[in-house]
């Protein structure tokens, strides 16, 4: 009895295992005010000692931006020979950056498929799938538009060194009116209105419907001044044993708009679903004191550290005036509020003590920097349950065991100004050379200090008899040509970007436009960009993994997507949070091809391994490995799963499955994964006698005894099932050791097919030893039947 009960405690404790667990709803951390202010004031503080700390830091990122831009001359002097020089950049900076995010951007995002997922228990396979499937549907441009987000970060990274995004997962609604059923009409005071005879009028009504805008992830990119982080972390996650480079906080910086900060302060209270910022409306905090602290809506300095410099350059390159952009309400003493004044918001990663459990544990703190506000924290696990912060970094050249890495201006910055400063010497001895000057006699007394030299300029002399040539003026510009061109060579040396990704390529040489010198570059240029491309692909599996974590927390029960194809494993309908949840290990990945060259490869990969699969008796016998070799070749084309399975059809038609281990299929009928007293099925390249051997010691462990024996009559069928197909591999080898006996017999009784007679008699010979159709299609049905059964039943032949 003792035995029935522990049996039922562990099939109850496997049947939770399977199933994914019920997250419960973020709630605020519950604070008092004086720890709120404590919080917010020590947040502000550390935010502007690592603006100060990165001071010189922030001033070169301002040259860098300024060098993609291409306003370099508005924001600096040049010593010209006379005024009114050539005063030109070459935005070579902006070339650079713009070929290397090409290569990067479209090696990521050009996979076939986009998302793999890996697994480590063969049961997850169909889960991995399904997951992947889903990660890649809120990828598309209409959902999370992940591309567009993706390259404006790796922009900001190939500039700056660093590019971050942050991932959110947000639920947004409308509204709007529709016809509702007729009700009776209100006065204003609160009666009913009444006709003349005293009924009360009835007329139609009107009814609020609420509707779902977008439900998923979303990502938002960061400039290079809107994080920051302690000096000396490696990343952005949480420091702890597994990351000894973490960082121990992370700010991050946003602006947002009162109104959208009020509705954050509102929760939902369809879903239960606490409000983002709690904190906003307590004590004496109400919308008038709001508008009364209202800060600077300029953003040319936040008047302690200058963080928002970069802002000010920005607006000042694209002629924007932010004192016009805002319209506001004039009061009694002539201020100017804005009717949608916004705020700078800084998101606190970092770690706090529960005032509940009085323990230290991993935050998220939202905090109004102008007025110094803490608007409401949460715990990290609450965001993301597997304690991660969802936010994903994208280096280009990392350096050290340092987070800011080399960016393409940073390396190319004095070669940037060595160029500028050739081509304008260029441009300023054409000039020089190729206009003249003249000499006139002054008809006054000279000033030295006003005599300029410039081509077209008038020199005022004595006598212009007296002036003596100092040696002819010389044609050099086609020195500063050949240094340019030198210079040209070098970046691209040193930044590893060849002419065939700036839109050129050599007619002449070992490089040259013909099939061995474009794959040579190819290959190359993709050995270079090895190390950036295995970068962005880790943070591709890091996003991809916070999106699954996201759906399996914050998802609907229920979900329906379809990617492409009506009819394709890619259509899911019903996909619930159970279908999600894996049982053992797993991880997302990038399609198996990265990169031009590597999709060219694999596809001559692929064909190779189907032609040698073909002539392999080891992959003839199941057409399930045949059915992946040519699955295979169709995804180096560049097919998706739903398109392949319109061509060659699903596998389950014709595959058997994966064999498993007799250990992994007697945990899977200990947890009944199949079902109560249900075996675990058999596969026909199973080694039935390994598996009889295994099966029967562990029924007749401890361990099992120990469990409770459960599912033992399932054990017995799956012994059954290995007996039976033992039974039917020997009928099948004997069966074809008679028909190549009767084939040689009647070889040998036949005049002229025997062993000395011509191929054609021979051809003959075998030909009449052929079945009939009739006896050719029992033998089919008989073999269909057994394979179909899973070996159940022996097959009977006549």
């Amino acid at each position: 009895m003792a035995g029935f009960f522990f049996w039922g405690y562990m099939a109850e404790a496997v049947e939770q295992l399977q199933q994914a667990p019920t997250f419960a709803k973020p709630v605020p951390v519950d604070f008092d005010e004086e720890q709120g202010k404590a919080i917010a004031a020590n947040a502000v503080k550390r935010h502007t000692a690592g603006v100060t700390a990165r001071r010189n830091f922030a001033g070169r990122h301002l040259v860098y931006d300024q060098q993609f831009r291409g306003k370099v001359e508005e924001f600096s002097l040049r010593d010209g020979p006379w005024p009114g020089s050539s005063h030109l950049h070459v935005p070579m900076p902006y070339w650079l950056v713009d070929a290397i995010q090409a290569r990067l951007v479209h090696g990521i995002w050009s996979q076939n498929p986009l998302v793999q997922g890996v697994w480590q228990e063969n049961d997850d396979r169909e889960k991995a799938t399904d997951a992947a499937a889903l990660i890649e549907w809120n990828l598309q441009p209409k959902r999370m538009n992940a591309h567009e987000m993706w390259a404006r970060a790796s922009k900001i990274r190939l500039i700056h060194g660093v590019g971050v995004l942050g991932l959110f997962y947000v639920h947004d609604k409308y509204s709007y009116r529709v016809s509702g059923r007729e009700k009776i009409q209100y006065n204003p005071s609160g009666t009913p209105i009444v006709d003349d005879e005293g009924y009360a009028v009835i007329r139609p009504g009107t009814d609020v419907v609420e509707g779902t805008y977008y439900r998923g992830p979303t990502l938002y990119p960061y400039e290079w001044d809107d994080i920051v982080a302690p000096i000396g972390c490696m990343n952005l996650q949480p420091r702890r044993l597994k990351n000894p480079g973490g960082a121990q906080w992370v700010i991050c910086r946003q602006y947002e708009d009162y109104l959208s900060m009020k509705k954050k302060s509102i929760g939902d209270d369809a879903e239960e679903q606490a409000p983002i910022y709690p904190n906003m409306f307590t004590g004496e905090k109400d919308h008038e004191w709001w508008m009364d602290n209202v800060p600077d809506q300029l953003r040319t300095s936040d008047g302690d550290s200058g963080s928002e410099e970069r802002v000010g350059q920005h607006d000042v390159i694209e002629g924007a005036n932010r004192s016009q952009a805002h319209t506001g309400t004039t009061t009694e003493d002539e201020d100017t509020i804005p009717d949608n004044p916004e705020f700078q918001i800084l998101v606190d990663y970092s770690v706090l003590t529960d005032p509940e459990s009085k323990e230290d544990v991993e935050m998220v703190s939202f905090i109004c920097k102008n007025p110094e506000v803490h608007l409401g924290s949460y715990l990290l696990s609450d965001i993301l349950w597997t304690g991660e912060r969802p936010l994903i970094d994208l280096h280009y050249q990392m350096i050290s065991n340092r987070f800011y890495s080399l960016g393409v201006c940073e390396i190319a910055e004095h070669l940037s100004d060595e160029l500028d400063t050739i081509h304008n010497m260029r441009v300023d001895v054409g000039f020089a050379t190729n206009m003249p000057f003249y000499f006139v006699r002054s008809a006054s007394n000279i000033n030295a200090n006003n005599i300029v030299l410039k081509p077209l300029k008038l020199i005022h002399v004595d006598n212009p008899n007296e002036v003596v040539a100092g040696g002819g003026r010389m044609n050099v510009t086609s020195f500063y040509h050949a240094e340019e061109n030198l210079l040209l060579s070098i970046i691209e040396r040193v930044m590893g970007v060849t002419d065939l990704f700036l839109g050129m390529s050599p007619t002449r040489g070992a490089s040259a436009r013909h099939a061995t010198g474009f794959l040579g570059q190819q290959q190359e240029a993709e050995a270079r960009m090895a190390q950036p491309m295995a970068q962005d692909a880790k943070s591709f599996s890091d996003m991809c993994r916070m999106i699954y974590a996201m759906e399996v927390a914050y998802g609907p029960a229920e979900r329906s997507f379809r990617l492409e194809g009506e009819d394709s494993s890619i259509q899911k309908t019903g996909l619930t949070r159970d279908d999600l949840w894996f049982r053992g290990q797993y991880d997302f990945k990038l399609g198996a091809n990265v990169g031009m060259f590597s999709q060219q490869f694999r596809y001559q990969k692929a064909n190779m391994a189907y032609n040698i699969g073909l002539q392999n008796p080891l992959v003839t016998q199941d057409m399930g490995r045949i059915w992946e070799l040519t699955a295979e070749v169709y995804r180096a084309m560049g097919y998706r799963e739903g398109e392949i399975e319109t061509f060659i059809g699903p596998k389950r038609a014709v595959s058997a499955g994966i064999p498993k281990d007799q250990d992994e299929e007697n945990a899977q009928m200990v947890e009944f994964i199949h079902g109560a007293n249900q075996p675990a099925p058999v596969n026909p390249a199973d080694n039935d006698q390994l598996h009889l051997q295994k099966v029967q010691e562990f029924l007749q462990s401890d361990i099992y005894t120990s469990l409770g024996r459960p599912n033992e009559p399932g054990f017995w069928q799956h012994i059954l099932l290995h007996n039976q197909q033992i039974q039917a591999k020997q009928q099948q080898q004997q069966l074809q050791q008679q028909a190549n006996q009767q084939q040689q017999q009647q070889q040998q009784q036949q005049p002229g097919t025997g062993q000395g007679a011509s191929p054609e008699n021979r051809a003959a010979g075998q030909l009449q030893n052929v079945p009939s159709a009739g006896g050719a299609a029992n033998f089919a049905d008989t073999y269909s039947q057994q394979t179909n059964n899973g070996g159940v039943q022996p097959p009977s032949f006549g």
